[in-house]
């Protein structure tokens, strides 16, 4: 089924970046379109994230939407992305704890 989802995009492209699926047979999609073992995710009865990599590695959407940018960066496309100066102004830097000061370093106070 999904072959069929991904011809309708461009040759030599991986449009399926990660996928959410309840049976095995839903894993065997995904990895037969691409998707990398890393970025699939079986869905429990109890609600529980299963990472097929690691399956002892279980987990919520609670805990995936803590580090949501670090499984699913941004992507740019041609030279601008979808929120401009998004490295500069993201949950990730603005909620991050700032960095202990050196010997010396003046204090930033423009946050």
């Amino acid at each position: 089924m999904f072959d069929r989802h991904k011809n309708l995009f461009l040759p030599n492209t991986e449009p399926f970046y990660a996928a959410f699926g309840n049976r095995d047979t839903d894993v065997f999609s995904y990895k037969e379109v691409g998707v990398p073992l890393n970025r699939i995710f079986t869905v429990n009865p109890k609600g529980e994230l299963i990472q097929e990599h690691a399956k002892t590695n279980i987990s919520s959407y609670m805990r995936l939407g803590e580090v949501v940018d670090h499984i699913f960066p941004l992507l740019k496309r041609r030279g601008s992305c979808d929120f401009p100066c998004s490295d500069i102004f993201s949950q990730f830097t603005f909620w991050r704890e700032q960095l202990p000061l050196v010997d010396g370093q003046i204090v930033n106070t423009t946050r």
